[in-house]
């Protein structure tokens, strides 16, 4: 592979109350009481409510680890979906998928059509008949510019990859960390892989990175799959991708 597509608002209750003469007191008094309690019944239920949902979503944080993908919006993603590769044209990625996501409100869904559309990253004549993508750091780097020399994360104290994966239907899909092998790309020439059957439910799955030198990692996270695997194409979802 030589050539590479680049691609609250707050709201409160504030009651006031004028001057009211006695006389209306003594004839609406029991029914301005009842009217209270049931105000207070009421925002009470609503206020119940808000703090149960902002609980439920407080406790969704992301466990500890350096991210490659938690969420969509998520502050402490890295690496960037840019690295297509194969037949291109039979790639699409969704990164804000709200399609029962593992965890939070998203994950990533991915279609690969197996058709042979270009574009094509192959040495050969087309179709390539296999396609992947790689999360670079920074977007589109292979590792061939000078620029591009340190900006690689050093991921060194981490000893594995863990994410979340899952499909449509059963498939087989490749995934690796590292090597992309141009004079500035990983330290890690030589990826580390693992070649995942997926199913209909979300199942954890690991990169074991023991040992591996990730003093300088541009490409983070990788998948590949090809007509053989996946002959009718494949479409699949991925969800907490980090480092730990």
């Amino acid at each position: 592979m030589k050539n590479f597509c680049v691609t609250s608002a707050r709201t409160g209750l504030v009651n006031r109350y004028g001057a009211v003469p006695k006389l209306w007191l003594l004839c609406v008094g029991l029914s301005a009481l009842a009217a209270m309690a049931v105000c207070v019944l009421t925002f009470s239920g609503t206020g119940i409510a808000a703090a149960e949902t902002k609980t439920a979503e407080a406790s969704d944080e992301p466990e500890e680890g350096f991210y490659v993908y938690f969420d969509a919006d998520y502050h402490g993603n890295h690496f960037v979906p840019s690295g297509l590769m194969g037949d291109c044209g039979d790639i699409e990625i969704n990164e804000a998928c709200e399609e029962s996501p593992h965890s939070n409100k998203t994950c990533i869904r991915i279609v690969y059509t197996a058709k042979g559309k270009g574009p094509h990253t192959c040495d050969y004549p087309p179709p390539a008949k296999w396609a992947g993508v790689y999360w670079q750091y920074p977007a589109n780097n292979w590792g061939k510019e000078q620029v591009h020399e340190d900006a690689g994360f050093d991921l060194s104290e981490h000893k594995k990859l863990v994410f979340w994966a899952r499909a449509e239907k059963a498939c087989r899909i490749q995934f690796k960390v590292g090597g992309i092998s141009e004079r500035y790309g990983d330290s890690l020439k030589s990826a580390r892989m693992k070649r995942a059957k997926l199913t209909t439910s979300w199942q954890k799955f690991e990169i074991d990175l023991e040992d591996a030198d990730l003093s300088h990692i541009i490409g983070g996270f990788c998948w590949v799959t090809d007509w053989q695997e996946s002959s009718d194409g494949a479409t699949f979802y991925l969800d907490d991708i980090r480092y730990e």
